[in-house]
């Protein structure tokens, strides 16, 4: 029995890993407005009854996915802007809003600002998945700002994470070349070299 259960446990794991990335892909295309429970089972070719069978409820599933989106997010961004040489903060402000501005990282920051905004109305459970994920990005920007001091550094990296953050809602409201205009105010008032 305890083998037989093994099995299935293998089973439902390495179904969760396949699913995810579909389940991935599918909320990048359409967004939230696409994530009911009927919607994300149709995308991923099964049944809503099947989904709760890898996934204890629509909240794992949603936390999962969304998680192994922004670690996509974060290894896109970490090509764009490595760690090995930590940057001041005007440089990795530049570096970063740059790199999520890219088309590739577009789908990203425009379901980001789905989720932020579903926090904004406390509606669960993106209040605490929106802060984790938040955290974790604050995180990536302090391991590349070149700050000697502890809480410099942790509030510099808020400060990169919500300014990115504000630039992907310019970028959804006005022309490209209006988010290019302010990124190189921004540029000449922090004097980015």
């Amino acid at each position: 029995m305890k083998q037989v259960l093994q099995a299935s446990m293998r089973t439902r794991a390495q179904a969760r890993e396949t699913l995810i990335p579909i389940l991935a892909e599918h909320l990048l295309r359409t967004g939230l407005s696409q994530s009911s429970l009927r919607q994300l089972a149709q995308a991923a070719g099964a049944s809503d009854r099947m989904l709760m069978y890898y996934f204890t409820d629509k909240t794992e599933l949603l936390r999962d996915v969304l998680f192994h989106l922004a670690t996509g997010f974060a290894l896109k961004l970490d090509q764009a802007v490595p760690n090995d040489i930590p940057l001041s903060f005007p440089a990795l402000l530049n570096r970063a809003v740059r790199a999520t501005l890219e088309e590739t990282l577009q789908p990203y920051l425009r379901l980001w600002i789905e989720v932020l905004a579903s926090a904004a109305r406390e509606e669960v459970p993106f209040t605490q998945m929106s802060a984790d994920i938040f955290e974790g990005f604050r995180r990536w920007a302090e391991t590349r700002l070149d700050e000697p001091d502890a809480e410099k550094r942790r509030v510099q990296a808020a400060l990169v994470v919500s300014m990115v953050d504000g630039f992907g809602v310019l970028a959804l409201c006005v022309d490209g070349s209006e988010v290019e205009k302010a990124i190189n105010a921004l540029a000449e008032r922090l004097e980015v070299p």
